[in-house]
């Protein structure tokens, strides 16, 4: 089982996730309604899901180095 200091990691990583995603979708949604293609768009959707996965697992990987 994870100890208190990786549940806080896995924490501000999921939040930094969360930002990035919300983000991707906000700004699809705009191009949405801007008249982009859609499967453009939802192929762009998944893609963002990806990013914030990444981010997720840097955000990580650097909290550990830091000790937070």
């Amino acid at each position: 089982p994870a100890d208190e200091r990786e549940t806080m990691i896995d924490l501000k990583a999921e939040r930094i996730a969360s930002y990035a995603l919300s983000v991707g979708v906000v700004c699809l949604i705009g191009a949405l309604l801007a008249g982009v293609n859609g499967i453009l768009v939802a192929v762009l959707l998944l893609a963002s899901l990806a990013i914030s996965e990444l981010v997720k697992a840097s955000a990580q990987i650097v909290y550990f180095r830091q000790g937070a």
